[in-house]
């Protein structure tokens, strides 16, 4: 016999008692992580990082060094794309991001809108991969 067909009307009153439970208890706030990133573009090429920090505090560091020609702002969004994936990775549900470009924050929240072609797509992809939080921010440090 199934384990469905093993379940009785009791364990259903049983299982409907425990999610009335749940329900009226207090909700706890949900554990943000938090994600801070920066690029930079030089004469040297462009360099890429981003932390992601634990709600207990404890810190995660990624960075890399980008091989290919980009423009700054581009160097702003890599790091950004890489930690979004990090996150996704790990299951985080809640996400704080932080950064220093007041453009890049309006891009992310589409206050403000792309006008090149290049950065519709990393605009684009962000706005993808946001959609795997339960809550996402974003805003200046």
């Amino acid at each position: 016999m199934s384990q469905i067909e093993n379940f009785s009307h009791t364990d259903t009153l049983k299982f409907v008692s425990v999610v009335d439970e749940l329900v009226n208890k207090p909700v706890n706030k949900p554990l943000f992580w938090s994600l801070y990133f920066d690029g930079s573009k030089s004469n040297d090429g462009a360099r890429e990082g981003c932390i992601l920090v634990i709600p207990e505090g404890e810190k995660m560091m990624l960075s890399c060094r980008l091989k290919f020609e980009c423009t700054s702002n581009i160097a702003e969004y890599k790091p950004l794309i890489q930690g979004l994936y990090k996150a996704i990775g790990l299951n985080i549900q809640y996400l704080k991001v932080f950064h220093d470009s007041k453009i890049v924050i309006k891009q992310v929240r589409n206050t403000i809108h792309c006008l090149l072609g290049h950065l519709k797509h990393y605009q684009s992809l962000v706005q993808d991969l946001i959609t795997h939080f339960l809550e996402f921010n974003i805003s200046p440090r």
